[in-house]
């Protein structure tokens, strides 16, 4: 009865809901909408399957926990099977391991007891300076030693405790998935800032959902018998399916990069070892920034700002570049109102020009003057850091904090021209964390692009005998 038509049929369909409602429910939308938020804005979005900082409870996240908890399952049956046919005590350990580790990520995902409590019992264990700087990622560090014993445990499962290519393989797969999603989420403090983060989000949750279900595969294939994955995942087709991911990824970044990816050009923003603050301005008061024109037309540029206003009323600032050789007053070039989000804490808001170009390296200023109610404070984000030393902070038209700057990001066009290729260049050469950043997130998408193909086509790929199905001989 387990290993009948109506289990294996029952067990497809879930498996085809998994992968339908995750990568067209989740994956999909917010992958375009983090590329093309004019197009799909992250509010579009229903919130149980857009992963902001608190995606913790929503649906997906729920989801992602019952495939942990049917995985357990399916490890402890895998177990017993195994105990039965005499598999000895690492085939049945193995298993056992995995369906313990499946259920306490099961308990995790539904309690959230990485980001609720392991932040108290880190800051006791490192100090409140490494936890500053790690926030919720402490709990990689104090789990460390668990995750190292977990990945070597299931190492010597897959060498000694595992015989068949049909349930090696897919086990294999799923092993190497989640332990890219911890290398990942491991990486994310020294890599990932701004709307980055919501990308890695995204990536990691589907590296760890996509190898709960590749675990489904191995341990069903281990005490059903089933040649499904044998089937249809042959080394050559496994092969062929990995480099098309590949070419996929290549094709639509690349096309992405030429005509919608906006190269930062001038960089402002925090990164590590900064520290990060705000300025309070009133009505009328104002703050400035100057820089150096970028060596691409700008087209964008991006600033943290909140009004702190009593009745939790959203403000308005009034924003201006300005050519400016000395000072901070000059010709006005682009000018324009934003609103400002209510809130305590500033958060990106970008202003969008028509593109402005002129000599590299000519001085800029951008400036930002609150519009907001006489008991309500302007919030404008800023950075310790000095990185722009010809171009310090002005605070109502006064230079000051010479070691302070404005944290903002000036981006330029979507045009394929050759400047935002070499922008692009130099971007990814500036600093390691981009092109860690990129790797990271290029391997990513490969494997999330790759694994509902190797999933699709394991549970429909059936044996044929004498070039007919056996399902319908």
């Amino acid at each position: 009865m387990v290993t009948g038509p109506l289990a294996g049929w029952t067990g497809r369909l879930l498996l085809l809901g998994a992968v339908v409602f995750w990568w067209g429910g989740v994956v999909t939308p917010n992958l375009f909408s983090l590329a093309f938020p004019d197009l799909l804005s992250p509010e579009a979005i229903p919130r149980d399957l857009n992963p902001d900082i608190d995606w913790e409870g929503r649906l997906a996240n729920r989801i992602s926990a019952a495939a942990l908890l049917v995985l357990a399952v399916l490890a402890v049956v895998s177990a017993e099977v195994n105990r039965r046919r005499g598999g000895g005590l690492l085939a049945v350990g193995g298993w056992l391991i995995l369906s313990g580790t499946a259920t306490v990520l099961f308990w995790e995902e539904t309690s959230d007891f990485h980001t609720a409590a392991l932040p108290g019992v880190a800051r006791r264990v490192f100090g409140d300076s490494l936890v500053s700087e790690t926030g919720t990622f402490a709990w990689m560090l104090l789990a460390f030693p668990l995750i190292v014993g977990f990945v070597l445990a299931m190492a010597g499962f897959y060498v000694r405790g595992l015989q068949t290519r049909a349930v090696r393989l897919p086990f294999a797969l799923g092993l190497v998935t989640w332990v890219f999603a911890l290398v990942c989420e491991a990486a994310t403090p020294a890599l990932i800032e701004g709307r980055a983060y919501e990308l890695m989000i995204v990536l990691e949750e589907t590296l760890e959902f996509g190898g709960a279900l590749l675990f489904w595969l191995s341990a069903v294939a281990a005490w059903s018998g089933s040649e499904a994955v044998r089937v249809g995942l042959p080394t050559r087709r496994l092969r062929v399916a990995a480099i098309g991911s590949a070419a996929v990824v290549v094709v639509l970044g690349g096309l992405f990069a030429a005509l919608a990816f906006r190269v930062p050009m001038a960089d402002g923003r925090v990164t590590g070892g900064h520290a990060d603050y705000w300025v309070s301005l009133a009505d009328g008061e104002s703050v400035a920034q100057a820089f150096p024109m970028p060596t691409a037309p700008i087209a964008v540029i991006g600033l943290r700002l909140a009004n702190r206003d009593p009745d939790e009323r959203s403000g308005a600032a009034v924003w201006r570049v300005i050519e400016s050789p000395s000072g901070s007053s000059g010709r006005v070039l682009r000018e324009g109102l934003v609103e400002a989000p209510a809130g305590d804490l500033p958060s990106w808001v970008h202003l969008e020009m028509p593109p402005l170009d002129g000599s590299e390296g000519r001085r800029l200023l951008v400036q930002v003057a609150a519009k907001i109610e006489p008991e309500a404070s302007l919030r404008v984000g800023m950075v310790q850091g000095n990185r722009f030393v010809d171009g310090r902070l002005w605070v109502n038209g006064e230079l000051t904090w010479p070691e302070q700057d404005l944290e903002f990001v000036v981006l330029g066009a979507t045009e394929p021209t050759f400047s935002k290729l070499r922008g692009l260049w130099q971007l990814v050469t500036s600093d390691w964390r981009w092109a860690a950043l990129g790797v990271k997130v290029f391997v990513a998408l490969v494997v999330v692009t790759l694994i509902p193909v190797l999933l699709l086509s394991a549970i429909w790929r059936r044996p044929r005998v004498g070039g007919i199905p056996s399902g319908l001989r």
